[in-house]
C-alpha cells in the first residue's frame, strides 16, 4: 500500500480493521497509479486503456482512467497497481511507466464527452442501451442479460430497469455513459434522448 496512506495512517486504519475482524478489507481499496508518458505523444483515454489490457490486466481490477493537469491516473486493485508499475512499458507509440502515488492536490478528474442526442420507445435500460452503442435491440437486450451492462456502477440483468436522468451506464465493449435527460416526447410519442459518452 505504499504510496496511499502515509503508514500512520495505514497503520491506524489497519488497528481499526482489526477490530472489528476485517483486516482484510485495506487490500481492497483502489490504488491511484500515475501514467507517466514521455510528452512526445498525446496519449488518449483508448491508449491507455489498451496498453492496459494488453499486458493481460482484467478490466474488473482496474477503475476509471482519468485527467487532471494534463496527466493521467488509474484506479486499481493493489495488486493489478503494483503489476502495472513493472510490466507498463508502451502506449500508442510512446515509451511509459506507472508509478503508484498519492493524488495531487486539488484532483478533480477531467473528461471529455461526445453528446448523443437520440429517440427511444422508453426509458427501459435495454432500448437506452440499444440507442447509446448503436446495436440492435436483441444484442442490446443480450448484452444486459448476459452481465456485460452496469447501471450506476452495480450490475443489472433486467432489461425492463428504468433509467432515470443522470445515471451512468456503462456496457462492456462500448463504453461508459451519462444520461443527461430522457424527459422530451417528440409528436411520435418517442422519448428524446440526450447522453454523453466518455472518450
Amino acid at each position: 500500500m505504499t504510496g496511499i496512506f502515509s503508514d500512520e495512517h495505514e497503520n491506524a486504519l489497519r488497528e481499526a480493521l482489526e477490530a472489528y475482524g476485517a483486516s482484510d478489507m485495506l487490500d481492497e481499496f483502489y490504488v491511484p497509479v500515475h501514467l507517466v508518458s514521455s510528452g512526445y505523444l498525446q496519449l488518449t483515454h483508448r491508449d491507455w486503456l489498451g496498453s492496459l489490457m494488453s499486458l493481460g490486466i482484467k478490466r474488473e481490477t482496474l477503475g476509471d482512467i482519468c485527467f487532471f493537469s494534463g496527466e493521467a491516473y488509474v484506479f486499481a486493485e493493489p495488486k493489478a497497481a503494483e503489476y502495472i508499475t513493472l510490466e507498463l512499458k508502451r502506449a500508442g507509440r510512446d515509451k511509459v511507466k506507472g508509478e503508484i502515488c498519492k493524488l495531487p492536490e486539488g484532483f478533480v478528474p477531467e473528461t471529455d464527452f461526445e453528446e448523443i442526442n437520440t429517440t427511444v420507445a422508453s426509458p427501459r435500460l435495454d432500448g437506452i442501451v440499444r440507442a447509446l452503442c448503436n446495436i440492435s435491440r436483441d444484442d442490446a437486450s443480450e448484452s444486459v442479460t448476459s452481465g456485460l451492462c452496469e447501471l450506476n456502477y452495480f450490475m443489472e440483468t433486467k432489461p425492463d430497469a428504468q433509467v432515470k436522468n443522470g445515471d451512468v451506464i456503462s456496457v462492456r465493449g462500448y463504453g461508459k455513459y451519462i444520461v443527461d435527460s430522457t424527459d422530451g416526447i417528440t409528436k411520435k410519442g418517442r422519448c428524446r434522448l440526450t447522453a454523453r459518452k466518455y472518450i
